[in-house]
C-alpha cells in the first residue's frame, strides 16, 4: 500500500453532483480526517467513508464527492466550485482525476454554463475522465477550455450534448491524444470532418460511441478503421448511411472488438455481419435490432465464430428464421442476453433452445406469435 510520505503518491477526487451538498460539508467536517490518500471510484457506500474519516487519520482507498447539481442557481459562484476550493484548502495535494456532472441536464438553456466548466477545468487541469453526458446547455467554448486545460484526458462523455460541432471536437481531440474513450451519442451537428480527426489524433482509441451521428458516412469508419487497432467497442446505432463496405473494412483492421452496436443501419446486409463474425471472434456483445436485410446467414455466422457472445439483439430483423436461433444457441453457450422483439417468423422453438442453456438467461420475445397448439 502507498503511503502519504511516498513521492509518487497523489490524492485523487470524484467530482459529482449524485451527493447531497449536507454530506459534502459532513466530510470536509471532521477535523481528525487529516489527510485523504486516495479516492478512486463513485460509491454509494458514503456512511462507510465517513465511518473512516471519524476513526482513521489516513483515509485509504475511500470516496470525496463533490456535488454539484444546485449550481444554476448561483450563476459563476457555484456549490461546486466552493466546495472544491474547501477541498484544495484542507487537502493541499488533492488531485481531481474525474469529473461526472451528468444530472446537470436539468439546467435547460443556462447561460453560465459554458462559465461553470471553464472555471472548473482551470482549478482541475489534471482531469482524466470527465462525463458532461446530456448538459445541452454547454456549447463549443466548455470544449474549448478543456482541450486548454486538460491534456491528459483518457475519458470523456459528451453524449446528448446537441449544440457541440465539429470545430470543438477537433480542437478536444488536437490537444488531448491520449483519448481512449470518447462518447459522442446523439450529437447531431458532427460530420466525417470532426470523426475523421479523431481517428487521426487519438491512435489509442478503445471505445468509441457515435449512435445517432446521422450525417456520418463511410468515410469515418474508414478513417477509424485505419488509424485505432486498439478500438474494442464501437456503436454505430441509425448511422444509416453507412455500407457494408465500411463494416467490412473496420473488421478487418479493428479485430479486438468485443461490443458492436449496428442497430438500425438499414443498407447494412449479410456481407457485413459475416465479415463481422469472422474477424472478431473475441466478440461479446452484438446488436442489429432493427437492421431489416438480414437474413439468417448472419446469425449462422456468428453462432460458428463468436463462442465467447453474451448479449444478443435480433429485434425486428423479420427475416430470421427458427433455425438460425438454434444454431445461435448451439455455438454461443455463454448466452445471458438476446433480444428477439417482433421477430414474426420465430417461434417457441426459438424460445426453447435459447432457455435450455440456462434457466436465468434473458430472452425478449415481444411479438412473436403464440403457438397455437397450447390452447
Amino acid at each position: 500500500m502507498t503511503s502519504p510520505q511516498d513521492p509518487e503518491h497523489k490524492r485523487v477526487c470524484v467530482v459529482s453532483s449524485e451527493v447531497g451538498g449536507w454530506e459534502w460539508d459532513t466530510i470536509l467536517g471532521f477535523s481528525e480526517a487529516k489527510d485523504l490518500t486516495t479516492a478512486s471510484a463513485v460509491s454509494n457506500g458514503f456512511y462507510g467513508t465517513a465511518n473512516s474519516m471519524k476513526r482513521t487519520t489516513t483515509v485509504d482507498r475511500d470516496l470525496l464527492i463533490i456535488p454539484g447539481a444546485s449550481y444554476r442557481h448561483f450563476g459563476r459562484t457555484t456549490p461546486t466550485l466552493e466546495r472544491l476550493l474547501r477541498a484544495r484548502e484542507r487537502f493541499p495535494a488533492l488531485c481531481v482525476k474525474a469529473i461526472d456532472l451528468r444530472s446537470c441536464n436539468e439546467c435547460g438553456c443556462d447561460p453560465f454554463f459554458d462559465y461553470f466548466i471553464v472555471d472548473m477545468v482551470e482549478m482541475c487541469p489534471e482531469i482524466e475522465n470527465i462525463v458532461l453526458s446530456g448538459c445541452r446547455s454547454m456549447t463549443d467554448d466548455s470544449i474549448l477550455a478543456l482541450a486548454d486545460k486538460c491534456k491528459k484526458l483518457k475519458s470523456v462523455d459528451l453524449s446528448w450534448c446537441h449544440r457541440l460541432t465539429d470545430a470543438a471536437i477537433i480542437v478536444l481531440v488536437e490537444s488531448c491524444r491520449l483519448l481512449e474513450r470518447v462518447d459522442l451519442e446523439e450529437c447531431f451537428l458532427l460530420t466525417d470532418v470532426s470523426i475523421t480527426v479523431l481517428a487521426e489524433k487519438c491512435a489509442g482509441l478503445k471505445s468509441a460511441n457515435l449512435a445517432y451521428c446521422r450525417r456520418l458516412t463511410d468515410v469515418s469508419i474508414r478513417v477509424l478503421a485505419g488509424n485505432c487497432p486498439l478500438l474494442n467497442s464501437v456503436s454505430l446505432i441509425t448511422c444509416n448511411k453507412l455500407t457494408d463496405a465500411a463494416i467490412i473494412v473496420l473488421v478487418e483492421s479493428c479485430r479486438l472488438l468485443k461490443r458492436v452496436d449496428l442497430g438500425y443501419c438499414d443498407l447494412l446486409t449479410d456481407a457485413a455481419i459475416v465479415a463481422l463474425a469472422g474477424k472478431c471472434p473475441l466478440l461479446k456483445t452484438v446488436k442489429l435490432e432493427g437492421c431489416k436485410l438480414l437474413t439468417d446467414a448472419s446469425i449462422r455466422a456468428l453462432a460458428g465464430s463468436c463462442p465467447l457472445l453474451e448479449t444478443v439483439s435480433v429485434a425486428r430483423c423479420k427475416r430470421l428464421t427458427d433455425a438460425s436461433i438454434v444454431a445461435l444457441a448451439v455455438g454461443c453457450p455463454l448466452l445471458k442476453n438476446v433480444d428477439l422483439e417482433n421477430c414474426k417468423l420465430l417461434t417457441d422453438v426459438s424460445i426453447g433452445a435459447l432457455a435450455a442453456l440456462d434457466p436465468f438467461i434473458s430472452i425478449n420475445c415481444a411479438g412473436i406469435p403464440e403457438d397455437e397448439d397450447e390452447y
